[in-house]
């Protein structure tokens, strides 16, 4: 009884704050504290852009009060001394990072501050199915030695293309094919570096209500739980699909379930060598296996919540089982392994996957959608990463995509201090972002969207016409693979290397 009447005092002065801060008339409410950004969020994301603004002398504080840029999030943050060794298991949770976000998160300090030996460059990745015979295998520094076509077009490029700025950021992307790396591992290095650069104060409590500017104040705020109010020049949603920032700006997000679910888990192989990404194209859904240090790998399966269930209840013996099964068995043959290519130009048999021989992690789901957010700019509010939107894991692009709306973000709001406007601007500074950040989207999605529809059969209404659409999408795969300029253009753009923004404006502000 004492314990529900506490609980219920709790509440009341919970409220009785709520309504203060909220109330008109300042000298009644809390003291409201100003900041120039305030980011709603403390991932990858929100993190990444408290970096990347902080890397520019127009936020540097000049009051004793709340510094420039405020990043708030109430959960425990990592902390970059629980990555300092790589002996160690692997946690289970890992992105795959392209060329570009490489080179985004160098740039703001914070690639730097990882375990290097954790972060797991790879330059070759197999892409395959279960039925059929197609496969592409995209390895980097084949196709830039042994197609003449590729070296011509890159000169093309560098000549009557690109300027000096072009040319360094392309040339920094044809290093690798991207790396692996721990979510809290990076997420880790990142809040130390924002805490190292010392122009952000990192709030952790938790946001209870977000309201937009008004007439009277002129600027956004939140209301935090214990009461405090922060206002700002500019509020940055990056608190995730079910974003309060957008809620309160009344910005509509459609999409739907995949009504799959992605099984995580770190594994390990019998192989010494660990440095090509498999992805396979099952009936279930895609199934990707991330390589790590070691032998250490990380698996991402998409597929039907039940059969996750399933997965996730076998023993460890049995669910290496199943999964060695999943990346090795023979494919399937639609229309007994007819093949529409002569026999003089088919491909030598693929290199399958190691052979994996342990669990190490427990399994963990969640759920799979599509979201997009109809706007992602508003009157001095923004929002990136999954706030603005949500993808299918299995092009591992859904923090790509989040790293892009931040280097765009992070560029309008610099330039725009650089050129003395109101970082709050829609007209003048957020709508570029806007434009930029949803057609990086768009152009995404819809890539997405197309192949795993195909290979899930949402394009074809009978098992005939399964089988056919197999067949022409294996001939397509393998005219692919048998192009090495079609690789290289299609890697680069999967890899966002054409949508990404040149160059940074924090490395010229200063």
């Amino acid at each position: 009884m004492q314990q529900i009447s506490q609980q219920v005092k709790s509440r009341g002065k919970l409220l009785y704050h709520t309504l203060r801060a909220f109330s008109t008339s300042n000298s009644e409410g809390a003291q409201v504290q100003k900041t120039d950004v305030l980011i709603v969020g403390g991932g990858i994301a929100g993190a990444s852009l408290a970096c990347a603004l902080s890397q520019s002398e127009y936020f540097q504080s000049t009051s004793s009060g709340l510094k420039r840029i405020v990043m708030l999030d109430h959960t425990k943050l990592p902390s970059i001394s629980d990555y300092a060794t790589h002996q160690r298991t692997p946690e289970p949770r890992v992105i795959t990072l392209t060329p570009n976000s490489l080179r985004f998160l160098s740039s703001i300090g914070g690639l730097q501050l990882c375990n290097a030996t954790c972060v797991t460059p790879f330059k070759e990745m197999l892409v395959y199915e279960e039925i059929g015979h197609g496969f592409m295998r995209f390895d980097i520094d084949r196709q830039r030695s042994e197609s003449r076509l590729i070296k011509a077009q890159e000169e093309v490029l560098k000549r009557f293309v690109f300027d000096e700025e072009h040319k360094r950021a392309f040339e920094a992307t044809q290093v690798s094919m991207g790396a692996s790396v721990e979510n809290n591992h990076l997420l880790a290095a990142l809040i130390n570096r924002a805490k190292t650069l010392d122009k952000c104060d990192i709030i952790q409590k938790k946001v209870v209500a977000v309201k937009r500017a008004t007439e009277a104040s002129g600027r956004p705020r939140v209301i935090l739980d214990d009461g405090s109010i922060i206002e700002a020049d500019l509020i940055v949603g990056s608190d995730g699909e079910k974003s309060k920032t957008r809620e309160e700006y009344g910005i509509q997000a459609t999409g739907y379930s995949y009504e799959q679910s992605g099984l995580v888990c770190t594994v390990s192989s019998l192989s010494r060598s660990n440095t090509i990404a498999y992805q396979r194209f099952l009936k279930s859904g895609p199934l990707a296996l991330l390589p790590l240090w070691d032998n250490y790998s990380s698996i991402v399966w998409s597929c039907p919540p039940e059969m996750c269930k399933e997965l996730q209840d076998l023993s460890d013996t049995v669910f290496i089982d199943t999964l060695n099964k999943a990346l090795q068995k023979t494919p399937e043959q639609a229309f007994g392994g007819f093949n529409l290519l002569p026999k003089s130009m088919r491909m030598a048999p693929m290199e399958h996957p190691p052979i994996l021989d342990k669990v190490h992690t427990k399994r963990f789901a969640f759920p799979l959608i599509l979201q997009h957010s109809n706007s992602y700019a508003g009157n001095r509010m923004a929002l990136i990463g999954d706030a603005a939107h949500r993808i299918h894991p299995m092009a591992g692009q859904g923090l790509n995509l989040g790293i892009t709306d931040v280097a765009y973000l992070a560029n309008s709001i610099v330039k725009a201090k650089k050129s003395g406007l109101d970082i709050g601007n829609y007209d003048l500074v957020l709508k570029d972002y806007e434009t930029k950040a949803k057609a990086n989207a768009y152009s995404m999605i819809s890539a997405i969207e197309v192949v795993r529809n195909s290979y899930q059969g949402k394009l074809a209404g009978s098992e005939t016409a399964g089988n056919i659409l197999s067949l022409f999408r294996n001939l397509a795969i393998d005219t692919i693979q048998m192009s090495e300029l079609a690789k290289y253009n299609f890697m680069n753009f999967a890899s966002g290397n054409l949508t990404h923004p040149v160059s940074y404006e924090w490395e010229h502000s200063n």
